[in-house]
C-alpha cells in the first residue's frame, strides 16, 4: 500500500504544494480555502478508490455522533424561525464535512515519508504566509491593491486579514508540534515569541488574545502536560454546556453605562452575548432552529446602545445580532438548544479521542497541540460564526496538519482515523 502511495503524483507533489500554498491563500482569500479543500478531498478520495480500491471508513461512534448532530439540525426545520436557512446551511455543512473528512483521511493514510515532505513544504509556506501577512497589514495591503488595481487612497478593509491571521496562529502551533522533536528547548519560547510578534503586527485583537491565553495555559501546566491534555477536553466540554449561564452573569458589562470602561468591540460582544443568553434561557431545550441567528428578531428597546457625552445613542441600527453571536457555544444553544449542545460536546470529545491516538510523549509536542486547540476554541468564542464556510473548513485543514504527526501505529491497510 505504501509503495503505491509513494508513486502517486497526488501524494508526491500535489499535497506538499497544496500545503505550501495554504497559509498565503488564507491571508489573501480565506474564501478560497473552501473550494480548494472540497476539490482536494473529492479528488484524492476518488484517486485512492479507483487506483487502490482504498475506501476510508469512519468508526461507528463517529457515524452515530455526526448522524445525531446533523439529524437534529435537519429536524429543527420543523420549528425553525428560518426554515429555508436551516435546510441550506445544514446541507452545506454536511457536504463540507464529508469533503473535509475525505481530505483528512487522504493525508492521514499517506506513508510517513510523504507526511514528512508535506510538513517541510508547509513550514516554508507558513514562513511565506507570515511574511505576507506582515507586509499586507503594515503597509496598507500593497500586494492586494496591486492585484486589484486599487490606489493607496481607495478604501480596503484590513479586517479581511483576520482569518489569515487566525490560520497562521493555530497552524503555527501545530507546526511547532511537528518539529518539536528537533527543537532545543531554549529555542521553543523564542519561536513562540516570534509567532506572537507576527500576530502583533497583524492587529487581530481576538487572535492575539486567544494566542496569549494559550501561552498562559502552556506556562501554567508545562510540568503536568499529560494531565493537562486529559483535563483540557473536559474544560472545553463544560464551557460549551455552561456558556449561556456564564454570559448571563457577565451581561451587565454590556450595559450602556459601562461603555466608558470597556473597549468598544468588547462592549458590543458582551451586549450581544447578554441578549442571546436571555433568549436561550426562554426556550433552552430545542432552540430556534439551525441558522436562526441570521434573522433572529429583536425590538427597538433591545438594540445595542452606547453611552457618550451627548447621552445614549443607538449603535447598531435595528439589529442586535450581526448574522451570528460571535460565540460558537451560544450560537449552538440559540439555534439547536440543549440537545444540540450535548451532541456538539460529544463530537468535540470524539475529536479529542482521535487526536489522542498520536503519541504525545514529547512534552513540547503535547503542549503545542494543546495551545493550538485552546487558540482555536477561544477564536470560536470571540470571533467568527461557527457555520461560516471559510472558518468551518479550517478545522479540517488543522486536523490534516495534526495527521502529519509521526509515531501513530496502524493495523492493516486501513485505519479508522475517527475512532
Amino acid at each position: 500500500m505504501q509503495k503505491f502511495f509513494l508513486r502517486s503524483p497526488n501524494s508526491k507533489l500535489g499535497l506538499p504544494i497544496f500545503f505550501f500554498l495554504l497559509p498565503t491563500i488564507s491571508v489573501f482569500s480565506s474564501n478560497a480555502l473552501v473550494p480548494l479543500t472540497v476539490i482536494a478531498g473529492v479528488t484524492l478520495g476518488l484517486h485512492d478508490y479507483f487506483r487502490y480500491r482504498f475506501v476510508p471508513r469512519p468508526s461507528k461512534q463517529t457515524l452515530i455522533l455526526v448522524g445525531l448532530f446533523f439529524g437534529w439540525a435537519f429536524l429543527s426545520w420543523f420549528w425553525s424561525i428560518n426554515p429555508e436557512g436551516t435546510l441550506k446551511v445544514t446541507s452545506r455543512l454536511l457536504a463540507l464535512s464529508i469533503c473535509g473528512w475525505l481530505f483528512v483521511q487522504a493525508v492521514d493514510h499517506r506513508p510517513q515519508e510523504i507526511k514528512n515532505r508535506i510538513a517541510k513544504y508547509f513550514l516554508w509556506g507558513l514562513l511565506l504566509g507570515a511574511a505576507t501577512l506582515i507586509i499586507e497589514s503594515q503597509f496598507n495591503a500593497p500586494i492586494t491593491r496591486l492585484a486589484k488595481g486599487l490606489s493607496d487612497d481607495d478604501f480596503l478593509n484590513l479586517s479581511r486579514l483576520n482569518r489569515g491571521t487566525t490560520f497562521i496562529a493555530i497552524s503555527g502551533w501545530i507546526c511547532l508540534a511537528l518539529y518539536s522533536h528537533l527543537l532545543p528547548r531554549f529555542l521553543f519560547p523564542i519561536l513562540v515569541i516570534a509567532l506572537m510578534g507576527v500576530l502583533w503586527f497583524a492587529h487581530s485583537e481576538s487572535t492575539l488574545m486567544s494566542m496569549g491565553l494559550s501561552i498562559v495555559w502552556v506556562i501554567t501546566f508545562i510540568a503536568f502536560s499529560n494531565w493537562s491534555r486529559k483535563f483540557l477536553k473536559y474544560i472545553i466540554a463544560l464551557t460549551i454546556l455552561a456558556m449561556p449561564l456564564v454570559t448571563t452573569l457577565a451581561a451587565p458589562i454590556g450595559e450602556p453605562e459601562n461603555s466608558y470602561n470597556v473597549h468598544t468591540s468588547a462592549h458590543h460582544r458582551f451586549f450581544i452575548w447578554g441578549f442571546v443568553s436571555s433568549k436561550i434561557l426562554e426556550a433552552p431545550l430545542i432552540g430556534a432552529g439551525m441558522d436562526a441567528s441570521r434573522i433572529y428578531p429583536n425590538t427597538k428597546e433591545e438594540t445595542y446602545k452606547r453611552k457618550r457625552s451627548d447621552g445614549i445613542i443607538t449603535g447598531a441600527g435595528d439589529r442586535v445580532i450581526s448574522l451570528h453571536p460571535h460565540n460558537a457555544p451560544l450560537q449552538i444553544w440559540l439555534e439547536l438548544g440543549a440537545v444540540g449542545a450535548i451532541f456538539a460536546v460529544l463530537c468535540v470529545l470524539n475529536a479529542f479521542r482521535w487526536v489522542s491516538q498520536f503519541p504525545h510523549e514529547n512534552a513540547l509536542r503535547n503542549m503545542s497541540i494543546q495551545a493550538a486547540t485552546i487558540t482555536a476554541i477561544l477564536m470560536t468564542m470571540l470571533g467568527y460564526g461557527i457555520w461560516q464556510n471559510k472558518w468551518f473548513v479550517m478545522f479540517f485543514l488543522f486536523s490534516a496538519l495534526v495527521a502529519l504527526l509521526p509515531g501513530r501505529e496502524k493495523t492493516g491497510s486501513i485505519k479508522d482515523t475517527m475512532e
